[in-house]
């Protein structure tokens, strides 16, 4: 779910590691309510705490990785723009993906700007700002100014959608507008240039991290394409044979 840097940052990954298994904790609590086998909210309470750290830590990472990957291409002398398109028809495939399996099953909510839509569509975006710092920050800080403004708009079209503003009418299990959101995304581009420049740890004091969380980190979009459909599978597999 993040372009990759090379030379690898190792704590960049270990939190990369840590949102992916957030992500992977919170759809567990998620399934459970979703599949009938417990009456907790997932979106309220310590859930609801879960569930904004794991996206924040992925979007802003992403948001690193952009700014660590456009570093990396910059010293090889590969063409970043390229780069990032590449990047973005991978995940825009992965969405489309997403989109049509889940309009399959479980239809209702079926979802057509999730987190991954919301990436491919930031990683486009984020292209004039990819080596900045404070204009990144200043158009982050923009992007949080105006979510009150803009989320508490209502409209009939579905066409602003990916801005923050949906229809009355739409539903989805996964939504990730680009107000607020993009704002977390243009953040991570601004502590990505601005920390990292050298492509140097900042945890120094930190002699390794687990290798299990640096091996997660660089697997996180496989991780987030497969650990639904098994997590589903056990919970009515156990639902089945629990009666």
């Amino acid at each position: 779910m993040s372009m990759s840097a090379s030379p690898r940052i190792e704590e960049v990954d270990a939190l990369r590691g840590v949102g992916i298994l957030a992500v992977v904790l919170f759809h567990f609590f998620f399934d459970l309510s979703f599949l009938g086998l417990s009456a907790l909210e997932p979106y309220a309470g310590p859930y609801l705490v879960l569930q904004r750290f794991a996206a924040s830590t992925m979007v802003v990472v992403a948001g690193i990785s952009l700014a660590l990957s456009r570093a990396s291409a910059r010293r090889k002398g590969v063409p970043f723009p390229a780069k990032a398109f590449r990047r973005f028809l991978s995940l825009a495939f992965v969405a489309l993906l997403i989109t049509v399996v889940t309009w399959v099953y479980p239809h209702n909510g079926y979802i057509v700007f999730g987190i991954i839509h919301f990436l491919a569509l930031s990683t486009l975006l984020a292209l004039p700002l990819a080596r900045s710092t404070w204009p990144a920050l200043a158009a982050a800080i923009a992007f949080f100014v105006a979510a009150p403004y803009v989320n508490n708009l209502s409209t009939s079209t579905p066409w602003l959608l990916p801005l923050g503003v949906p229809p009355t009418w739409f539903y989805s299990l996964d939504y990730f507008p680009l107000v607020p959101w993009f704002g977390l995304f243009l953040f991570g581009v601004f502590f990505g240039n601005h920390y990292y420049a050298r492509g140097r740890r900042l945890l120094a004091v930190f002699p390794r991290f687990p290798r299990g969380l640096q091996w997660l980190g660089r697997h996180t979009l496989w991780i987030y394409l497969v650990h639904q459909p098994l997590l589903i599978g056990f919970l009515l597999a156990f639902k089945s044979v629990a009666g």
